[in-house]
């Protein structure tokens, strides 16, 4: 029994995906990715980019796993998406202030110029990231 269970009961979510403990797959790939958050995520679309295979491990179904399968607030800094109306440096500056300056500049700028196009490459690769 789950921990789910234990404390849900009957409304604990059924996982979606037979259980096979004492199944074994062999597969050959270049690059091996171990956690499919938002990290690996990228990890592995730097990867395939450069035309590596990828294979992506993870102890949960990647669709539900983490922040990033169920819609997360990562992409708030997304500032080049067509919808924003404020720039990169606006979202940079805000939080610079916000985190009364402990928070890396140069970071948190590439975070806000290089989200939105890794939450469209997510959905390409077919992860729900939006409603």
């Amino acid at each position: 029994m789950s921990s789910f269970e234990e404390v849900l009961g009957e409304k604990a979510p059924a996982w979606p995906y037979p259980i096979e403990y004492d199944k074994e797959a062999h597969v050959e790939t270049d690059v091996l990715v171990l956690g499919g958050g938002v990290s690996g995520c990228f990890a592995a679309i730097a990867a395939a980019k450069k035309g590596a295979t990828v294979s992506i491990v993870d102890k949960s179904a990647i669709k539900r796993a983490g922040g990033a399968g169920s819609g997360i607030d990562h992409w708030h800094n997304a500032a080049t998406n067509p919808a924003s109306r404020v720039t990169p440096e606006m979202v940079t500056e805000s939080l610079l202030r916000i985190h009364n300056q402990w928070t890396c500049r140069m970071t948190t700028y590439i975070q806000c110029r290089e989200s939105y196009d890794c939450l469209l490459d997510l959905e390409k690769m077919g992860m729900k990231i939006r409603d």
